[in-house]
């Protein structure tokens, strides 16, 4: 009798110490899975706050640049109006990346006053986009063969997640081609290219149907033709291949392009551009397919 419950009372604390032994490694994993989270948390602060940093540095870096391009700037042959040494950008150029600018970029007869500053601080700027009464005013930039440094980087050069819009490495930065394609990310904040998606709206479009771009030497205006998605990944047969009309030197490519963004438009724009017009197409994601895009299609008359 004795022996047995002997061999109960030993089953019994064999029992509880696997329990106290669960019991530990609970409040171990318990603790460790605190840790973790706090860690985790913790750090997601530490990206917010950095990210709200960044952003806000970007913002007011932005708001210095379109100081210098503003209504009273853009008055040609106003000279009191141009910042003094002190209000200039921040920068100067070396003698070796002034010699690297091409002869046709570096000619300053016929640039635009209010322009004439920011590029001597950066000579990869080729023109200014705004969009009337929206957020969008921003430099245009193009470096030679690259499409991705300035989508990560700001205008001193430095890393930015918002980037500045790009005009495509095979357009000419002084904007003589018959279509322009400008990039710019569709940033959840709203900055660059973030409010075009506004465009799906057709009454987002009566309300703002002009864009304004300047080059370095001419200021212009665009009226919006069409409005479409598209996609620039592998499985994009059933989509307007926008991204391969650049160098449009034909009457039947001019309007295979016209056609192709007025039949993708979400709506009709009662607007048809015709053969000598000039194209400007802005680009930005969509996130409504994979690798998508929202394109916008606008046009000039010759001579506006």
């Amino acid at each position: 009798m004795k022996k047995k419950y002997e061999k109960r009372l030993r089953a019994l604390n064999r029992k509880k110490r696997r329990e106290e032994i669960g019991r530990r490694s609970l409040i171990r994993i318990r603790n460790v899975s605190l840790g973790v989270l706090f860690i985790v948390l913790l750090f997601l602060v530490v990206l917010l706050i950095r990210n709200l940093f960044l952003d806000g540095r970007s913002r007011s870096r932005m708001a210095e640049l379109q100081k210098y391009v503003s209504a009273d700037n853009r008055k040609n042959g106003t000279e009191e109006l141009i910042p003094t040494e002190e209000e200039k950008p921040v920068g100067k150029k070396t003698e070796k990346e002034t010699e690297a600018v091409p002869e046709v970029r570096r000619r300053e007869e016929g640039r635009l006053l209010q322009y004439q500053l920011l590029y001597q601080e950066n000579n990869d700027l080729c023109g200014w986009l705004r969009i009337p009464d929206t957020v969008i005013d921003y430099p245009v930039m193009h470096r030679e063969n690259d499409n991705d440094f300035y989508l990560a980087h700001d205008f001193s050069k430095e890393e930015d997640v918002n980037g500045l819009l790009v005009l495509d490495k095979r357009c000419d930065p002084n904007g003589t081609d018959a279509n322009l394609l400008i990039h710019g990310h569709n940033m959840r904040s709203g900055f660059m290219f973030g409010s075009l998606k506004e465009y799906k709206d057709p009454a987002y479009f009566e309300a703002h149907p002009t864009i304004w771009y300047d080059t370095l030497y001419h200021e212009y205006t665009y009226r919006i033709a069409a409005v479409f998605l598209s996609s620039v990944g592998e499985e994009r047969d059933k989509d307007f291949d926008f991204y391969d009309y650049i160098n449009i030197d034909t009457e039947e490519e001019f309007y295979a392009y016209v056609n192709g963004a007025r039949e993708a438009s979400l709506y009709d724009t009662r607007l048809t551009p015709v053969y000598g017009d000039q194209l400007l197409t802005l680009s930005t994601c969509d996130y409504s397919k994979e690798d998508g895009r929202l394109v916008i299609v606008a046009f000039r008359h010759p001579g506006q």
